[in-house]
């Protein structure tokens, strides 16, 4: 690639994926998705545990201590994050619905 291709680009990082990649360069988009959903799942449970801690060190009220027995999760965390942050989720959600839906009904 030279300096033209790349100012020239809107995306440069598809211009240099079909250079590089060939036609491998669609899976991008898809692994790109993936990683920003396993990224927002690890955040949730993560601030899920240290709602758990900061409860343990008595920062956060007795409840959000507790752990799911069947799944040693710290739910009442997890749900506090969810609760504080429900437009973003539901901001997400749209999003991935329209890309599904935009993958599906393509062509």
């Amino acid at each position: 690639m030279d300096k033209a291709a790349l100012l020239n680009s809107d995306a440069v990082a598809m211009t240099w994926g079909k250079a590089v990649l060939g036609p491998v360069v669609h899976a991008l988009p898809i692994l790109i998705s993936l990683c920003a959903l396993g990224t927002s799942n690890a955040s949730l449970f993560t601030g899920g545990r240290y709602c758990m801690i900061g409860a343990r060190y008595g920062y956060l009220p007795e409840v959000f201590a507790c752990i799911q027995k069947k799944r040693l999760t710290p739910l009442p965390g997890i749900v506090f994050q969810v609760s504080s942050n429900l437009f973003l989720l539901i901001k997400y959600e749209y999003f991935v619905g329209n890309s599904f839906n935009s993958l599906l009904y393509s062509k």
